[in-house]
């Protein structure tokens, strides 16, 4: 039996992506274009300490001991943070000699539209995109500051991960559109601060846009790619 139509996505555009908008008692923010562990992360909220703070990223966590030898900036609304290598996406909290935060209020599920709309990806049962195309994520706590992390890869071949925010999120929070990077490559997709740190395995099919043909007594051409390889 087939299911019912999933309803269409409702655009709801913010005119300044670069606001800051608080969920409960914790908020976080990334720099578009950053990557995720190695990165900056601003944590805003109340009741922060400087020294005797430790920020948790799922079981994981960067402690700041003292305030006289400070390991992240510390104030009283939020810290800044350099995210260490190897943690999770989430669930990310705070805690001090208080007590602790609650978990940042963000749940990633699925990608709604993964299919390629150009190509034939490797695994047609598994989610699937080309560079540039435009995918609806679902979760909950969504808002135009979600920070959306794509494995990418630079000039020089190398691996990296890139921060993108939504082009467009639903009045509830529980869906945004997301533009998959021109240098993604195939591996997964995650949310910064999600709760269930879900990785969401995507395949980028690459795209061919031109060929040029350079020589014909050679034989040899060139060709023009739009998108990348997995790593």
């Amino acid at each position: 039996m087939a299911g019912l139509p999933r309803p269409a996505i409702r655009r709801q555009w913010y005119p300044n992506h670069n606001q800051t908008i608080e969920r409960g008692k914790l908020c976080l923010h990334q720099g578009v274009n950053d990557v995720f562990r190695g990165g900056s992360l601003s944590l805003t909220g109340s009741g922060f300490m400087d020294g005797m703070t430790t920020i948790y990223f799922g079981s994981q966590f960067l402690e700041d001991p003292s305030s006289s030898n400070s390991v992240f900036d510390n104030f009283g609304s939020g810290a800044n943070v350099t995210i260490p290598n190897g943690v999770p996406f989430g669930p990310i909290s705070v805690s001090t000699l208080g007590g602790t935060s609650e978990a940042f209020g963000l749940t990633f599920d699925q990608v709604l539209n993964g299919v390629a709309t150009s190509g034939t990806p490797a695994d047609i049962a598994q989610a699937s995109a080309n560079p540039g195309q435009v995918l609806d994520l679902e979760g909950s706590g969504f808002d135009p500051t979600t920070d959306v992390v794509f494995r990418t890869i630079d000039q020089s071949g190398n691996g990296r991960e890139t921060v993108v925010r939504p082009t467009a999120v639903t009045p509830d929070g529980t869906r945004m559109s997301i533009v998959v990077p021109a240098d993604a490559v195939t591996g997964t997709v995650s949310i910064v601060g999600d709760q269930n740190n879900t990785e969401f395995p995507l395949q980028i099919v690459p795209v061919l846009s031109s060929i040029d043909l350079t020589s014909l007594s050679s034989g040899t051409f060139s060709a023009t790619l739009s998108s990348s390889f997995a790593l």
